[in-house]
């Protein structure tokens, strides 16, 4: 008997831990659909040109999914355009951090501009250098 109840404590505690980790599972997954929208959002106000409300969404995505690079690149060129550049450097240089060895490619010129690292001129010219 008492290690019928040995084992039915330890089914509990299994139980337990299973039901936390599903919650988790799925807590996160909600929250990275609610910060899709916001993205979804956000690209749509700029299509509309309402670049402050997209710049809000882009933030309130962020919030959700601090580390979501298409929304840190998205902000910071938006910002960049508005002329708000320590604004744009910050969230330029989180993107930096994020950025995978794949996805650099992708986004490093734009990233690399906005930090200042690269010039416009070195932009047209790669090999002269300022």
């Amino acid at each position: 008997m008492k290690k019928f109840l040995t084992v039915l404590k330890y089914l509990a505690i299994l139980t337990l831990l299973l039901v936390i980790l599903v919650g988790v599972f799925f807590h996160k997954e909600i929250k990275m659909k609610a910060a899709e929208e916001y993205l979804f959002q956000a690209d749509t106000h700029l299509g509309e040109g309402k670049r402050d409300l997209a710049i809000e969404k882009f933030k309130k995505a962020l919030l959700l999914s601090p580390g979501h690079i298409d929304a840190l690149v998205a902000v910071s060129l938006a910002l960049y355009q508005e002329e708000r550049y320590p604004e744009a450097r910050i969230y330029a240089e989180k993107g930096l951090k994020q950025i995978e060895l794949q996805e650099a490619f992708e986004h490093a010129e734009n990233m690399l501009l906005l930090t200042g690292i690269v010039s416009e001129s070195q932009k047209e010219n790669p090999l002269k250098l300022d």
